[in-house]
């Protein structure tokens, strides 16, 4: 399902595919709401343009007749400004009009005492949750950066959800800090603290955060894994993709194979450099750095 979705995307970009359904929005509240379905029958990409760009892509089980749960999107960075809305498939059923804005979610109503909801284990407020990333902690705040779908309780082109807290038992959950691409999810990684500033990211006191992850693109019949990074000066808060991503490319001629993923960094203070160590199908390949930007292998 993963790599058919990824194709056809893909596929789209190529050939200028055309939006089967619009509706335009001026955004005036915290959050959209999407009607959501179980049924595999009304899967649809959505892209949400704003101002002229793109902004998010989301794929899910849209719903066309009476929503089974509801999900939503946090847009309060965009108030006042017009979005497009656009899907892959007509909307006869009306499924775009569904979609409301609030600054409540009045569906979580109860959140955190569902039967069936851990009470000590960090879960997230809605959508599908995975691998831990990033874990990091800064000026008194423990970051955890996680795998999240967060539209629907299946696994979908994964974000990176963020959680805080101050003991490690208790966490408050933020806004998602990275969105999935165009062709594809912000897939596992980690984050340093760059407290001497070799990479030059930082503007202001805090000490720049950043951030190493996967994405995974489209090439023909395969596919092929990219490592990347993005960087934070609010503390771990908001994070900017680096402009000159992929850090490290396609490797698989290489490799013979395309599954390179998961980079884990840390300093090496012997060496005074920056090591990385990324999974690759044929084992575990170690990378360094001056600056985070530049990796020898």
């Amino acid at each position: 399902m993963q790599k058919l979705c990824i194709i056809i995307l893909l596929f789209n970009v190529l050939i200028g595919f055309t939006w089967a359904a619009e509706r335009e929005l001026k955004l005036e509240n915290t959050y959209l709401n999407l009607p959501v379905t179980y049924d595999e029958n009304d899967f649809t990409s959505i892209e949400i343009v704003i101002n002229g760009k793109s902004e998010f892509y989301i794929d899910l089980y849209f719903a066309d007749e009476e929503p089974e749960f509801w999900v939503f999107l946090d847009v309060s960075a965009f108030t006042g400004k017009t979005a497009v809305i656009k899907a892959d498939r007509d909307d006869k059923s009306g499924a775009l009009k569904k979609i409301y804005q609030s600054d409540e979610r009045e569906y979580l109503d109860d959140l955190y005492q569902e039967k069936h909801r851990p009470q000590l284990h960090f879960s997230t407020k809605r959508g599908w949750i995975n691998d831990p990333n990033g874990l990091v902690h800064y000026d008194g705040e423990f970051h955890l950066y996680f795998q999240h779908y967060p539209f629907g309780y299946y696994w979908g082109q994964p974000h990176w959800g963020h959680a805080v807290s101050m003991d490690l038992i208790h966490w408050k959950q933020l806004p998602d800090v990275l969105y999935r691409h165009a062709l594809g999810g912000i897939y596992s990684g980690s984050s340093v603290v760059d407290y001497k500033n070799t990479a030059g990211f930082k503007t202001g006191e805090n000490d720049p955060i950043v951030a190493f992850f996967t994405t995974t693109r489209a090439f023909e019949d395969s596919e092929a894994d990219c490592q990347n990074i993005a960087y934070s000066n609010d503390k771990g808060h908001t994070f900017t993709e680096y402009k000159n991503n992929p850090v490290i490319g396609d490797r698989t001629e290489i490799l013979g194979t395309y599954n390179a993923r998961d980079p884990k960094v840390i300093w090496h203070e012997p060496t005074n450099k920056w090591v990385m160590v990324v999974y690759e199908r044929i084992g575990n390949s170690i990378f360094t750095s001056d600056n985070l930007k530049n990796w020898e292998y």
